[in-house]
């Protein structure tokens, strides 16, 4: 009798929620082999980070255990977990085959090869015990003097049978400049909005924008019908400025932006992914690597989770 309760409760659950979407920037969740015409040379075994299979299964093992204890706090059961910075399919699946994972659901990887020059991509993990993926793709705006990750596109049903869309980005850095490099993220993030703004259902687009919502490309996607997700904080954690800190100041770059739908986003400001920030004060992301030296840490962003309902 216990059993059927509980799982009458979760059938339940599953007819009432809204979409659910977990965003992590893994922080170059790399393989330990040579990517051919990839700069991924310093994460080999022979690199001077001495990257091998002890220190992947480690990266492997803290990252699962960021994601774990992110679907904890989420509000709903988690349908997609949305990532950057893995290298390979591979990463994926052995991190969706993970003890910390594997209990949690039943992890279909999401995963295109990009023409990024490090060899990093977008990738995704559905979880098909809440929902039906209908289609994969990615969009690519890379050309002969940008070559970056393409953003990843998903459509899947939920348990009420409303399709969703959901595009995961990593739009390129500020690497040579904030308004040097600010074109670029804005032709990717329009080119990602061009791909979706005629869709009918509910439309998520999340991902490291490597911008702020104050960036005029995000500015002017809320002006032609696209809408800001709400910031609330999670019960049981503290209040976050933000989900990436740079030279002492929190920035809001993990972003979302949606259409058909109202959407809330949430930094898991979790305690264990944190440590103390001895240079500017108060506290930081604890990053995987110090330079040179593995410090057994999770990602130097903060994981984030996104929550919507169609209207």
């Amino acid at each position: 009798m216990r059993h059927l309760l509980l799982g009458f409760a979760l059938l339940l659950t599953l007819n009432v929620q809204s979409q659910s979407v977990l965003f992590y920037n893994v922080e170059n969740l790399f393989d330990t082999i040579q990517d051919n015409g990839r700069a991924d040379h310093e994460f080999l075994p022979h690199s001077a980070k001495e990257y091998g299979s002890i220190r992947y299964r480690l990266a492997l093992r803290q990252t699962a255990r960021a994601l774990r204890l992110a679907l904890y706090h989420a509000k709903d059961p988690v349908e997609v977990i949305a990532l950057c910075e893995v290298e390979t399919r591979g990463v994926l699946q052995d991190l969706a085959r993970h003890k910390a994972l594997r209990q949690l659901g039943n992890w279909r990887v999401v995963h295109y090869d990009s023409p990024d020059f490090r060899g990093i991509d977008c990738g995704a993990l559905v979880n098909t015990d809440l929902v039906s993926l209908q289609t994969t793709d990615r969009i690519r705006y890379a050309n002969d003097t940008m070559k970056t990750r393409d953003a990843l596109v998903l459509s899947y049903k939920t348990a009420d049978s409303t399709l969703q869309h959901l595009a995961v980005v990593h739009f390129s850095s500020k690497r040579g400049g904030a308004a040097a490099t600010a074109p670029k993220r804005a032709y990717q993030l329009n080119q990602v909005i061009s791909a979706l703004d005629t869709a009918k259902s509910p439309v998520l687009i999340c991902g490291d924008f490597n911008d702020g919502p104050s960036a005029k490309a995000y500015r002017a996607a809320l002006q032609r019908g696209w809408m800001e997700p709400e910031r609330r904080t999670v019960p049981g954690l503290q209040p976050s400025s933000g989900s990436y800190k740079y030279k002492g100041r929190w920035q809001h770059i993990d972003l979302g932006i949606s259409k058909n739908k109202r959407v809330t986003t949430s930094v898991l400001s979790m305690d264990l992914l944190l440590e103390e920030d001895r240079k500017w004060g108060g506290f930081k992301p604890k990053k995987r690597w110090q330079g040179t030296f593995f410090v057994n840490g999770y990602s130097d962003h903060l994981p984030v989770y996104f929550s919507g309902d169609a209207h």
